[in-house]
């Protein structure tokens, strides 16, 4: 799969390297001597995507995911995967490093008075 699925018009394919329709597609091959270490592969994916600040906690999680699609479905459909998983991470989508602190985030006080809000979504993509 050369992205993050169907796209909804229906271009694209479920089959990895089917790119018909598609803009654009992950063709990026590793240097890793063995495709098979996976610490290898995504240490050269988080330098490249992340600039090397990728989290023990992130790296795990792909590296999990890596070994696994790897064994069903081979090295490209596991290189892939984890480009698309590193670039939902928060070091993908940051410029600094983000910080667990393991605490649970405090509820917002509701506001003292009741209001209204207009809430404008558009779904067009693009």
């Amino acid at each position: 799969d050369g992205g993050f699925g169907p796209n909804i018009w229906g271009y694209g394919g479920r089959d990895v390297g089917d790119t018909h329709g598609s803009v654009g597609y992950l063709s990026f091959a590793s240097d890793a001597s063995d495709p098979s270490d996976s610490a290898a592969v995504i240490d050269e994916l988080s330098m490249l995507l992340t600039s090397g600040r990728l989290s023990t906690d992130s790296k795990g999680i792909i590296e999990t995911a890596y070994a696994s699609e790897y064994a069903s479905r081979g090295p490209t459909s596991a290189l892939k995967l984890v480009q698309q998983l590193i670039t939902t991470t928060p070091e993908f989508n940051s410029n600094s490093i983000a910080y667990k602190t393991g605490e649970k985030r405090v509820s917002a006080t509701p506001a003292p008075a009741p209001y209204k809000a207009i809430v404008v979504l558009a779904l067009n993509g693009g």
